[in-house]
């Protein structure tokens, strides 16, 4: 569960349905989920305010400054 979150082989909804489809248990589907959702979720936390001044004041010393 870990690997399709990480790399996104299908839509979020199909996996969803396979995985309640499955055996597998919604403790494990849960910790799963939750691990291979974070490396995604800290990369936007840490990233987004230099992907915003980009946006907003585009050159190549835009997020220093």
């Amino acid at each position: 569960m870990i690997f399709f979150r990480i790399v996104p082989l299908a839509p979020f909804t199909i996996i969803n349905f396979v995985a309640g489809a499955s055996h597998i248990k919604i403790r494990d589907y849960f910790i799963d989920s939750l691990l291979g959702m974070a490396p995604g979720i800290f990369v936007m936390v840490f990233f987004v305010e230099g992907l915003m001044a980009a946006l907003y004041k585009p050159g190549m010393l835009s997020s220093i400054f």
